[in-house]
């Protein structure tokens, strides 16, 4: 799933994707569909890798992909906090939310 900035234009790029998972799959396997989709559309910021419930959430910071350097906040739905449950620089829910609202 992609997102734009604004209504969809031919041609526009997208500024997030969303690669979706099946539930309780894992998203240690998506890392490697949001690195393929970095290289497709290196004007994207936003990458996004859910199961439904859980959610991590990459911010580009350069001007190249460094996943999973980029890994910027992790959320996970039956058990919100504040930051990663074990990382202590990644993000938790309140900056995944902040970080998907539009500016």
């Amino acid at each position: 799933m992609t997102f734009f900035s604004d209504v969809y234009k031919r041609g526009e790029k997208p500024t997030m994707i969303l690669e979706s998972k099946r539930m309780r799959e894992g998203l240690h396997y998506a890392e490697r569909q949001l690195a393929k989709y970095a290289k497709i559309f290196p004007e994207c910021r936003h990458l996004v890798a859910s199961d439904g419930i859980r959610y991590q959430l990459y911010v580009k910071h350069d001007s190249e992909w460094n996943l999973p350097k980029e890994l910027h906040a992790y959320a996970n739905l039956l058990n919100l906090k504040d930051r990663h449950p074990y990382l202590e620089r990644i993000g938790g829910a309140p900056d995944l939310f902040m970080k998907l609202m539009p500016e």
